[in-house]
Parts: C-alpha cells; structure tokens; sequence
C-alpha cells in the first residue's frame, strides 16, 4: 500500500532534518563602550529661550547652544532610548554656566528611584569667555540610567543656564545566545594592582567569569575565575583584583561560561600599569594649547598622538626627550575642534594614555 502523508506531518519531518543539521552558533557578548550616547537623543528641559535650544545641546555641534531662562532651578534632561552604564557626563558651558548643580540620574523617568547615584558639583568656577570652560563628571561606580538630569541649584551669571554641549559617556553590551547581559567592564588602577569592575543586568545559568589578560591586545592568557552569581533580573556586580600586573600596557577581557559549556568574549580593555607620577598634563580643558610634562631619559625618543574618539589622528610627532624631565608644548591647530579626544604618549618601552577635552 502507498504511504501518504499529510501536510503537517512533511512539514514535521523538515523541522527535524533542520534540527539535525546542527545548531547556530553561540554569538559572544560584545561590550561597546560609546563616548556620546546622548547624541540625537531626546532632549526635554524645565524652560529653553526657544523651541530648538534643546536639542542643540545634543546635536554634536559645538557652535549651537541650549539656554533656559533666567531662573535657578532651572533643568536640562535627555533620554538616552535605553539604559547604560554611565562612565562620565560632559558639560560644554557658554558664559552662562551653573554654580552650583546636580547630576541626576534614573531607569524609570521620575529622578526618584536613583537618589544615591546622583553627583553634586558645588563652587564650580569656569571663565568668561564665549565658551566659559568644561565640566567632566565622572559617576559613582556602577551607575546604570537612562534618563540624565543637570538639576540647577545656583547660577554662576545673571543669565540661565547655558550649554553648547551635554554628552553622556557609556556602555552597554550587544545581545547574544548566552544567558548573561553585561552592562560594563572597567579597569582602574590601585597601587600595584588593576580592579576589574563589571556588572549583568539578567543572568541565568552562568558557570561564571573567566578573567584574560593580554599585552597586546590580541593573544589572551587567562589569569582568574569569578563564580556567577545567577541572580535573575536582579542586577549583580562583580570585581577582580589583578595583584601581579606586567609592566606597560595590559588589556583585560571577560570570558562568559554558561553550565552547558557555551561561551562568548567581552572586547577588551586596557590601562597602563606605569607610575602617573611619570606624565602631567596641562591645563584641561584645553583652550588654544597644552602642556606635557614628561618624565624619562635623555636621548629618548617620544612619540605624541592625538586622536579623536572615532580614530582619526589629528596630531602626530616625534620628540627627543632633552634630560630626565621634559616640558613638551603643544598648540592647538584648526583641526582640533572642541570634543574629546585620546593623547598617548609612547617611547621603545613604555606607552601612557591619557583622555583630554578640548574647549
């Protein structure tokens, strides 16, 4: 007798072929740290001067200028569209600048729910020019928002509060196959050793953390373990404490390991494990120049890049170190437009990296 088959059950059996074909491979979380995640974001504020000054304090473009009125308490928000792990927020002030100010921050919207995070800037002091200076703010350790808050308490002039530039600094992780959601990885040094920071947001069926150090970036050598602690949607943070650093530049890395045996790699990142006692840099923010103070060998030779934070160079110079200690003066040329941007110095065996914010 000839065997039929109904519709459902051909369908049946080429879901099973496929099944048996193999399974898709386990994609790895991937960290991305950005230096603006409020760019083009949604900007609200307690007042503005006119209907654009919002959004110009977002748009990128140090000549547009957000302006509340003239009042105190005056405030300027943005909802970054979802939450991150807040490095640092950046205030680009016109001569209307605030005294006395808050960072506010929050998940929800209400600025209620993350009183403990929130940073207050008091006696602040910036200059009378067209561009009054810069505020670099760095958060509380493992601050994760999506709603930003300048709360004004003082204003420093008789005029609001005016801003040519809000820039938020963050990181999040890329979705992937595993059961975990990194928000962050830092490294940060104390004393002789490296502190590794890192948080989830959901985590389910994690073996843990394998911690991988490389002095080049590229071949990884792993150095610890950390358990997972499977809380859920319960946020949860770690730390690892690297007590035996190499000297010059190390770059840490996270390897995730769930209980069935799957994987997936952090992208790195790096810190210098050389004394800051060896390079001063000043005045920041930077105006039209800046100065190195550099600490080596006479007869070395330095290297000196600056480069933006999408990569592109916009000075490049070789010097030889003169004596032990070196002032270096650097000029601000025409392509070194207001922002933030990288400065490494680097010889045969050594390498500092330092971030500076042109005004």
């Amino acid at each position: 007798m000839k065997q039929t088959h109904t519709p459902w059950i051909r369908s049946f059996f080429i879901l099973l072929l496929l099944m048996a074909a193999g399974r898709p491979a386990v994609n790895a979380q991937t960290i991305i740290n950005i230096d603006n995640v409020a760019l083009h974001k949604t900007g609200t504020a307690s007042s503005f001067q006119t209907d654009k000054y919002v959004t110009n304090a977002f748009d990128g473009n140090p000549s547009t200028r957000f302006s509340s009125l003239y009042n105190d308490n005056e405030w300027i928000g943005v909802d970054l569209g979802q939450a991150y792990l807040i490095n640092q927020v950046v205030l680009v002030w016109e001569r209307a600048y605030g005294k006395d100010f808050d960072i506010l921050f929050s998940r929800d919207g209400t600025f209620t729910d993350l009183n403990d995070n929130s940073v207050q800037i008091r006696d602040n002091v910036l200059g009378s020019d067209s561009i009054a200076g810069t505020n670099t703010i760095k958060m509380k350790s493992n601050t994760i928002a999506r709603y930003v808050r300048m709360q004004g308490v003082h204003r420093g002039t008789v005029f609001g509060y005016s801003l040519y530039e809000f820039q938020v600094a963050g990181s999040t992780a890329a979705s992937g196959l595993l059961p975990v959601t990194l928000t962050g990885l830092t490294a940060s040094q104390q004393n002789n050793t490296t502190i590794l920071e890192w948080t989830t947001t959901t985590e389910n069926n994690t073996a843990g953390f394998s911690i991988e150090r490389s002095n080049d970036g590229t071949n990884f050598t792993a150095i610890g373990w950390v358990d997972g602690i499977n809380g859920g949607t319960v946020t949860s943070h770690y730390s690892y404490t690297d007590k035996q650093i190499p000297n010059g530049r190390n770059y840490y890395r996270l390897k995730v390991f769930d209980l069935n045996g799957k994987t997936g790699s952090t992208t790195a990142v790096s810190i210098s494990s050389a004394s800051s006692n060896s390079l001063k840099i000043y005045p920041t923010p930077v105006k039209d120049h800046f100065a190195i103070e550099y600490k080596g060998t006479a007869g070395e030779t330095v290297t000196i890049l600056l480069i933006t934070t999408s990569g592109q160079p916009v000075y490049n110079n070789k010097i030889a170190v003169r004596g032990s200690q070196q002032t270096m003066i650097i000029n601000r040329t025409g392509n070194m437009v207001p922002g933030i941007y990288f400065l490494t110095i680097s010889s045969s065996n050594k390498q500092y990296t330092e971030q500076i914010v042109l005004q």
